[in-house]
Formats: structure tokens, C-alpha cells, sequence
């Protein structure tokens, strides 16, 4: 989706965080504290241990894994709390030691190289919900987790493991398994089962046109030979003009080339292929679509260019075959095809100019009234089985809010996630387990200016007073001159706990979370940045639009003067075909909301308005007028097959381009049955 925008600040923004190899976690929770969900948990543990995706479980917290850079790090780590250094002190601290030894119920041994906890390392969730040592959702129940060593986006792979899961999982009973992977897993699987049950509606409904309803198959073979050559040429040379082209070109490209076939249906029914000379009504109408898109390839919006780059070598390719090309098959429509002149019959009753003022009226006001989705995730399938399992675990966590942290070295980084900490507690970054440089020189110098060698002189005299064993405390605080004179760590082993560093453009960045709860007291300042992937496109699409505006307004407009200097007289009746699908189209998303897929389509219905348009006010006698309106009725009838079809979709961007294609249609044929000529 973020190849469709201008890569402006904010989509850059989004563009880094994708390029993390986070990975997904999976969460495994039961209603209730009971000790028989608590042995569930622990067996669905062992279970996920034996699979060689699954990574870091968590769940009882009795004990700590402590990595292998905490454990050469440990005193630079850990804070260091001196004592002073005085013979009570000491003798008090030790006689503690003995207490315990003596007094406590379970054996704790000494930590002879740090007897009295100088240095002390908080490894622990800190901040986690904690049952009996055990993880919780909240006050919900026991929680696992787990991380899925698996790519979010790799669907086939995403499949299966949820698949191989919810077979593990399907033992259990009154378990809630939850992980974003599912929603690709299972969306897609969804999408493609639904793309494949349309495709095969779509192909049929070509066959009832062309086989059934116009008779004519060889039509059929030619026409989608020359609309898969276009779009292929297309494609071709928009992929060496653009360095990366979007794959929603080439759905809305296609869609656009398709309606390329009204060329071939108004050829077709005015006889033109047995004749020589060139329609120039198709002409007119092929020409102000291509003018059109001629401006709109300068708007600054990726997929606006590229798109009409697409659309205008596509139609260009599909005009000079059904002009050029089509008039050597001779092709004619046949006798035995279905009557529809009773199309032609029907009262007009609808005024040119009164349908032209309410439509102008019903676009002031939708325009002044509807709202724009920035939601993408409303494209995707609307999964409320998966969706409620993730309200689940939302409604029992803190909300987190995405930061991504820039700066010039590693080090840099790292003070600034620091600074960040000092203000915000909740901060989970590179603070919670790296040091700065200057953290690091100030606390060597700390540990240096401590007098070790009196420390052990004073445990060693006091011990003794105490009755410990002679040369206990032998090996204390041996460690000081073995603590590393250079600290540093590579960006791998960052990864590998948790806290992913990428360097781009000589540049350093990685991400970090807080409580949303925290975000008001924050203190942006530079290479701070808030990741709201909604806010971000909002505010990105706010300012392409004003671009965009100015170009369709100028595309407009040169197709207002064509059809002015063409059609003269009858231009409200051309320009009805334009303004009322809009109208019809904008009324409808008001009551709900328009998204980007909407906006793309109303451009595909607009081009098909103009053409028709155009070829309703050249219609001339009442006999062309029949033949135009079959045209048009047939030239309809195929766009719906294509594209219209997709009302019938489960998927939000599949449904939004269906729905806007559908209503479109209608509008038109409402027009040509209608409409006042």
C-alpha cells in the first residue's frame, strides 16, 4: 500500500518500520486463576518447545534465562550502590548473611564474589502482569506467549503454521489462541477462495454476453487477445518508465483498459468494420479520455502518475486494434442475437438540464458532507472471529504506541532512547539493556575510585569475628579488575534480545514502545518520531489531495472544451454521463465513508462517462441512436461482468471497487433509458 504514495516524510517513516524483522507473538490465555488452566498452559508449553518456529515462551517466570551478553556485562549492567566502608557496616551486613543461613526455611547460598549486593542487575518483567510467578492477561488469566519466528507477510508459510497450530490447540478446550499472523493466514486464505468464486461469475457472465446474447465467439477470442496485448504493452512500458510500479496499477490499469471494449461494441453495431473510414465520434471520445490522462500522469501522487501512464498506452493500443486492426475480420453483429431494441422504446422522461443541476447540487453537497477512511485494515477481510480475540487481549494490556528513534551512531541512539526513559518508565527500548559510552566511562571511573582492597580486608577481619570459614570471602570482589575496558555490542545480538537496529543512508534507527497512556508526556524532540500509521496517511493524503485536485480539475476542464467544441448544443446532455454516476456514486458514500479504492474506481466510471456521453450526443438518427444504445447496453454489460461482479465481495477493497463500479453502471443505463435526447 505505501508504493501508492508520495514518499514524502511520513511514508518514509512507515516504509523504515516495515523493513524490522519484529517478530509476531503469539498469545496463548484461559479465563480464570485455577490450577487446572494453570497445568493447561504448562502443557501447551511443553508442546510449543518441540516446534523449531516457536521462540522465547514465557510463561512461568520462576527462573530467568540470562543471555550471554548479560553475563559478560553483567557489572557494567548492573548498578553499582557502594557502602561505607566502615567496621559496623560491614560486621552488620555480614551477620544479615548469617541470619539467613541459619534462620531461612530453603537453602540460599552466598554469592561469594558479591556478598554484599554491590552490584544488582533488574532482569525481571518489570511492568508484567504476574500471577504466582506466573504470566497473566490482565485479571482475564494465565497468560503464554510466545514468539513466532515467522515473516508477517509470507502467506503459503503463515498457513501453515496456523494450521499445524490450531491442531495442536484443538485438544483444549475453552482456550484463546491469538496472533496478527492469523489474520494473514486466514485472510488470505479467504481472499483467494473469494477472488476465485467471482472470477468464475465474471467468466460466465462474459460467456452469456458474447456466446449466449450476442452469438458472436470469434468477438469474444479477439476482443480479450487485444485487451491482454494492451495491457500488456502496458505493463511493459510503464515498468521501464517507473523503477517500481504498483501491483494497484495494473488492477486499476486493467480495469481502465477494459472499458476500451465500448471502441470496439460502437465500431461494431454502426457497422464501421465493413466500412473504411475512420468514426470520428470514437475518435473524439478516445481523445478526450487520453487528454485527460495526459494531465493527471504530472499529479505528485505515485500511483495517479502511473496509472494514467498505464491507461493511456493501454487504450492507445486497444484503439489502433479496434480501429486499424478489427475492420480486416469484418466483424458484424449477427442476425440470431437477442433482440433489445425494446430498450430504445422506452418514455424519456428525465430533463437534461434539471438531471445536470441536481447531480452538480448532490456533489456540492456529498463533497461537503462525506468522509475519508485512512483506515487501511477496512480493506482486508473483516475477520470477527479473530477480531474478537484480539479485543480479548487489547481490553486486558496496556495500549502500546510505536516510536521510531533516529540518530548518527549506535551510541547516539542508545542516549536517546535513555533520555527518553528518564521522563517515561513504561519505555521498552535499547535503554532497558544498553549503556551509553559516557554511562560506561562514568561508571568504570565509580567502581575505580571505590576502595575494593579495604572492603576485603574489612568482610575478611569481620568474617572472621562472625565464625565463617577461613578464606570464605577469599575470591570477593576478585572481579573489579576483570570488568571489560571496552564495552560494545553488535547489532546481531541486539536483534536477538528483542531490540532490532537498521542502519539506512548512514543513518542509525530502531523502534521502541510506551503505555499510550505515557504519549502525552513525551517530549518530541529531533530524531523522535510517533508512529500512527492512520494519522501518518491522513496527513499525507490531506496534501497529495490538494494536488490531485488541481490536476483532475484541469483534466476536467479539457474535456469540458472538447465536448463543447464537439457536441455544442447538446453538452448538458454529454456531460449528464459524467456528472450523474458521481452524483449518484458520492450520495451513496456519504452516509458512510469513502476509502481509496472508492476514489480509484469513481476515475474508472468518469472515463467510461465520457465516452458514452459523447456518443449519445453524436447519435445523429433514430437509427443510430438504436445501434448506440445497443452498444452502450453491451459495452455495460461487460464492464459489470469484470468488474461490477465484485459487489458481491466479502473483502473490503474488492467490495469498495464493486460497489462504486455497480453504481456507476446503473446510473448510466438509468440515462440511457431515461434520459431526454
Amino acid at each position: 500500500m505505501l508504493s501508492i504514495f508520495k514518499q514524502d516524510e511520513n511514508i518514509q517513516k512507515l516504509a523504515l518500520v516495515n523493513q524490522f524483522k519484529t517478530t509476531t507473538t503469539l498469545f496463548v490465555t484461559m479465563k480464570g486463576f485455577n490450577q487446572k488452566n494453570k497445568e493447561t498452559l504448562t502443557s501447551i508449553e511443553q508442546d510449543l518447545k518441540t516446534i523449531p518456529y516457536i521462540k522465547d515462551i514465557k510463561f512461568r517466570l520462576e527462573k530467568v534465562s540470562i543471555s550471554t551478553y548479560f553475563k559478560d556485562n553483567y557489572y557494567l549492567l548492573s548498578t553499582f550502590k557502594p557502602l561505607v566502608l566502615t567496621e559496623q557496616n560491614i560486621y552488620q551486613k555480614l551477620q544479615t548473611l548469617k541470619s539467613k543461613l541459619l534462620n531461612s526455611f530453603l537453602y540460599e547460598p552466598i554469592d561469594t564474589h558479591d556478598p554484599l549486593k554491590l552490584f544488582t542487575l533488574d532482569i525481571s518483567t518489570k511492568g508484567t502482569f504476574l500471577k504466582n510467578n506466573t504470566l497473566a492477561l490482565g485479571e482475564y488469566g494465565y497468560l503464554l506467549t510466545a514468539q513466532l519466528d515467522v515473516k508477517q507477510g509470507d502467506m503459503e508459510v503463515a498457513q501453515n503454521v496456523e494450521k499445524e497450530l490450531s491442531t495442536l490447540f484443538k485438544k483444549y478446550d475453552n482456550l484463546i489462541t491469538f496472533s496478527t499472523l492469523f489474520f494473514t493466514a486466514q485472510n488470505s486464505s479467504i481472499i483467494k477462495q473469494n477472488v476465485h468464486t467471482i472470477l468464475y461469475i465474471s467468466f460466465a457472465l462474459l460467456i452469456l454476453v458474447f456466446f449466449i446474447t450476442l452469438r458472436d465467439s470469434l468477438l469474444l477470442v479477439t476482443n480479450m487477445l487485444t485487451l491482454s496485448s494492451s495491457i500488456f504493452v502496458a505493463l511493459s512500458i510503464s515498468t521501464a518508465i517507473f523503477t517500481e510500479l504498483s501491483i494497484f496499477t495494473l488492477a486499476f490499469g486493467s480495469a481502465i483498459s477494459s472499458i476500451s471494449v465500448d471502441y470496439l461494441f460502437h465500431n461494431y453495431f454502426h457497422l464501421q468494420y465493413l466500412k473504411k473510414e475512420l468514426n470520428k465520434t470514437i475518435f473524439i471520445a478516445f481523445f478526450t479520455t487520453a487528454l485527460g490522462f495526459v494531465f493527471l500522469q504530472f499529479v505528485s501522487f505515485p500511483l495517479i502518475s502511473q496509472l494514467s501512464i498505464f491507461a493511456l498506452v493501454s487504450l492507445s493500443f486497444s484503439y489502433f486494434q479496434f480501429t486499424f486492426i478489427y475492420p480486416l475480420f469484418k466483424f458484424t453483429p449477427k442476425d440470431k442475437r437477442v433482440n433489445i431494441d425494446f430498450l430504445s422504446k422506452t418514455k424519456s422522461f428525465l430533463p437534461n438540464n434539471s438531471v445536470f443541476l441536481l447531480s452538480v447540487l448532490s456533489i456540492l453537497y456529498a463533497g461537503s458532507t462525506i468522509k475519508f477512511d485512512y483506515d487501511l485494515k477496512n480493506l482486508d477481510y473483516d475477520n470477527q472471529a479473530l477480531k474478537s480475540k484480539q479485543t480479548i487481549i487489547q481490553d486486558n494490556v496496556p495500549q502500546k504506541t510505536t516510536l521510531l528513534l533516529e540518530a548518527n551512531t549506535v551510541d547516539a541512539l542508545v542516549t536517546l532512547a535513555h533520555s527518553i526513559q528518564k521522563d517515561i518508565p513504561s519505555l521498552n527500548a535499547l535503554s532497558k539493556l544498553a549503556l551509553t559510552q559516557a554511562q560506561v566511562k562514568k561508571k568504570k571511573e565509580r567502581i575505580k575510585n571505590y576502595d575494593f582492597d579495604r572492603l576485603k580486608h574489612l568482610i575478611d577481619t569481620q568474617s572472621k569475628k562472625l565464625g565463617f570459614k577461613e578464606g570464605y570471602f577469599a575470591k570477593s570482589y576478585d572481579f573489579v579488575k576483570d570488568i571489560p575496558t571496552n564495552y560494545g555490542v553488535d547489532l546481531e545480538t541486539f536483534r536477538k534480545m528483542g531490540y532490532e537496529i537498521i542502519r539506512k543512508n548512514k543513518k542509525f534507527y530502531t523502534l521502541a514502545t510506551l503505555n499510550s497512556s505515557d504519549l502525552s508526556h513525551l517530549k518530541l524532540q529531533k530524531g523522535i518520531s510517533v508512529i500512527q500509521a492512520q494519522a501518518l496517511l491522513k496527513d499525507t493524503t490531506i496534501k497529495m489531495f490538494s494536488n490531485l485536485l488541481l490536476y483532475l480539475g484541469l483534466a476536467f476542464v479539457s474535456m469540458l472544451l472538447i465536448i463543447f467544441y464537439t457536441v455544442r448544443h447538446k453538452s448538458i446532455l454529454a456531460l449528464n454521463f459524467i456528472v450523474f454516476p458521481v452524483a449518484m456514486i458520492l450520495m451513496y458514500l456519504s452516509f458512510s465513508s469513502i476509502n481509496i479504492m472508492h476514489l480509484f474506481s469513481i476515475i474508472i466510471i468518469i472515463v467510461a462517462g465520457v465516452d458514452y456521453g459523447i456518443y449519445m450526443a453524436k447519435e445523429g438518427s433514430e437509427k443510430n441512436s438504436i445501434r448506440t444504445t445497443e452498444a452502450i447496453f453491451y459495452s455495460l454489460l461487460t464492464s459489470f461482468s469484470g468488474f461490477g461482479i465484485l459487489i458481491l465481495s466479502s473483502i473490503g477493497a474488492i467490495h469498495s471497487i464493486g460497489i462504486v463500479i455497480s453504481i456507476g453502471i446503473a446510473s448510466i443505463f438509468v440515462l440511457i433509458l431515461f434520459l431526454k435526447k
